[in-house]
């Protein structure tokens, strides 16, 4: 067993998933198990159906079941306080070390439910396989914890179930500023932004500097249009034009603030009332007129008379 958790070791640090892990605990072999820079993961809320270095899994319902089985998955109410974690073992000695070191610092509750207990065991079953199929094993347990299967918003905890009416059921999402949505149902706050052409969107608060593509997506019903997506489509941030707020020109700050971009004139910024010590890039950005630029400075800064 010893060698055999050797080779599952070199495999992981080979990988870069972990810098050291043990399957199973015996006595010689208790290394510390910390998660390396492959073994993280941050929010699954992008909807991406792809798991990276392993390669793409289906994404369809059904196949989710198939791929998620093995590994026994069991998850708690709510993401508050996730107890720590349980591991079991189909076959062979349990393997709570190699658990630890999958997860490391895996966000185990990226859709309402906290991850209580799985079984690793089939990735410790990877030990005598090559890297790719060990890369592999490790993504579908990272995609099947965060893509949890739902019929309605009671399977998600504390979250939402987004596309529950589909054929196949939804899957799990916070509900929290940034999480995929298809409407104000879908989000906590019941604030959906999508563009027209859109089939989801994303939770948001309506706040300054949120994502809007339309004024009424905003708080202030002021959507400062900054640039397009790939598909063509208008997209910015939700603004007031007071002072701090973003701008693109000094049309989107209240009257007597400027609008003023760090990196020049024309891209996006801030509004500025044109204080001393603040930027500027003419003297009428300043309240006393004055605006001194260091040497081949685009953008200078608004000083007091000498």
């Amino acid at each position: 067993m010893k060698t055999r958790r050797s080779r599952l070791v070199k495999s992981l640090v080979a990988a870069g998933l972990v810098t050291a892990a043990g399957c199973g605990r015996g006595a010689d072999d208790q290394a510390a198990v910390t998660a390396g820079s492959g073994g993280s993961m941050g929010s699954s809320d992008a909807g991406s159906e792809t798991t990276g270095s392993g390669g793409e899994l289906d994404a369809a319902p059904d196949s989710q079941a198939a791929i998620c089985a093995p590994f026994r998955l069991e998850f708690g109410s709510g993401c508050d306080a996730c107890p720590p974690i349980a591991c079991k073992s189909g076959t062979g000695p349990p393997d709570a070390d190699i658990c630890l070191a999958v997860l490391g610092d895996l966000n185990r509750c990226p859709s309402g439910l906290c991850l209580t207990s799985l079984d690793c065991s089939p990735i410790c079953q990877q030990a005598d396989a090559d890297v790719q199929e060990l890369v592999k094993q490790l993504n579908a347990l990272r995609w099947c914890i965060a893509e949890r299967p739902c019929k309605m918003d009671a399977d998600c905890g504390s979250g939402r179930c987004v596309g529950e009416m589909d054929p196949g059921g939804g899957l799990c999402r916070l509900g929290t500023d940034g999480s995929v949505c298809r409407d104000g149902s879908d989000c906590l706050n019941g604030s959906c932004v999508t563009s027209e052409l859109g089939h989801s969107g994303l939770c948001t608060d309506r706040s300054v500097s949120a994502l809007c593509y339309r004024d009424n997506d905003c708080a202030s019903n002021w959507c400062l249009i900054w640039t397009k997506t790939t598909a063509g489509i208008d997209v910015g941030v939700c603004t007031s034009g007071n002072l701090g707020e973003p701008c693109v020109a000094a049309t989107d700050c209240r009257t007597g603030i400027s609008c003023i971009s760090l990196s020049g004139p024309g891209t996006y910024g801030q509004c500025y009332a044109g204080e001393a010590g603040e930027p500027c890039a003419k003297p009428s950005d300043c309240q006393n007129g004055i605006c001194l630029f260091n040497e081949g400075a685009v953008i200078g800064f608004c000083s007091n008379p000498m």
